[in-house]
């Protein structure tokens, strides 16, 4: 599920359920009119999500389709190291984002978390 955090119309933020670091997490309905997108990822040893974990190891594999007129393509953006995952940048029309993960110990949970803004 996709929470928006906050909208403004020149930023959005959203950010998905916590999840086991088992699931592929997708933020689908993104906004396509703001050109600018950073992707981070959270973990977190609780359910909850109110406990920040640092993963001993693994990877995240991010991707986006973007909008351009009529037409959607997917593209690949990163293989984060999830021991030192770095905010991903995007400029483009992004209408989702999926990050999948593989390998990931010590946390036990995590998010996905989109910005979006004009400029």
């Amino acid at each position: 599920m996709t929470k928006i955090l906050e909208r403004n119309g020149k930023f959005e933020v959203h950010e998905s359920d916590v999840e086991t670091v088992a699931t592929t997490i997708t933020l689908a309905g993104l906004s396509a009119r703001l050109p600018n997108s950073f992707i981070g990822v959270q973990f977190f040893s609780d359910s909850a999500g109110t406990t920040f974990a640092d993963p001993g190891a693994g990877t995240v594999k991010i991707d986006v389709e973007h909008f351009a007129g009529q037409d959607h393509f997917e593209e690949v953006i990163a293989a984060l190291d999830a021991t030192d995952p770095a905010i991903q940048q995007v400029a483009g029309n992004l209408s989702r984002a999926k990050a999948t993960p593989t390998g990931l110990t010590t946390a036990t949970h995590w998010k996905l978390v989109v910005s979006q803004n004009l400029s």
